[in-house]
């Protein structure tokens, strides 16, 4: 989570300006990548995600299971340009767990949240088998709980498991 306003503050600003600087795209243009997620375009997002994480960093930096955190760290600072239409709740208690990043419309912004997990797999061949334990483990743990609290959220855009791979993302 994000501990305090000035480490916000790096998010919103440091972060975003390396983000759009890999991905040579201007603020807007980057914030028009990180919408793909919030608006269910998953082909398109993850071949985005992809291509920055191919020149930005990669599992062997950490591996094993810090890997994980570091992920959902580097989520969260990409996430962070979504914080004027959406509130971005980073491992907050939700239904018997902690989801990994919760994007809920703010009023007035929509009415379709997004919950996202994140998972890491060493090997290629073990993207797919870590994909359904995640999707298991929101489910299971009805991790849709803090979501569902917002009335005027209506729906949930959808349950996004991430899976990384050396430099490769699976959304």
């Amino acid at each position: 989570s994000i501990p305090n306003y000035e480490v916000q503050y790096l998010y919103e600003t440091r972060v975003l300006a390396w983000g759009s600087h890999k991905l040579h795209l201007d603020l807007g243009g980057y914030y028009n990548f990180m919408r793909l997620l919030a608006a269910g375009k998953v082909a398109a997002f993850q071949e985005r995600l992809q291509a920055l994480l191919q020149v930005s960093t990669s599992f062997h930096q950490t591996g094993g299971k810090v890997a994980e955190l570091f992920y959902s760290g580097f989520m969260v600072g990409l996430l962070s340009i979504l914080s004027a239409d959406y509130m971005l709740e980073s491992e907050r208690a939700s239904g018997m767990g902690r989801a990994d990043a919760l994007l809920i419309p703010k009023g007035g912004h929509g009415t379709q949240a997004l919950l996202i997990a994140y998972k890491v797999s060493q090997a290629l061949a073990g993207l797919p088998a870590m994909a359904q334990v995640g999707l298991a483990q929101i489910l299971r743990k009805g991790y849709g709980a803090q979501v569902r609290a917002h009335g005027y959220v209506k729906t949930m855009l959808g349950l996004y498991g991430f899976l990384w791979q050396g430099s490769s993302a699976s959304v």
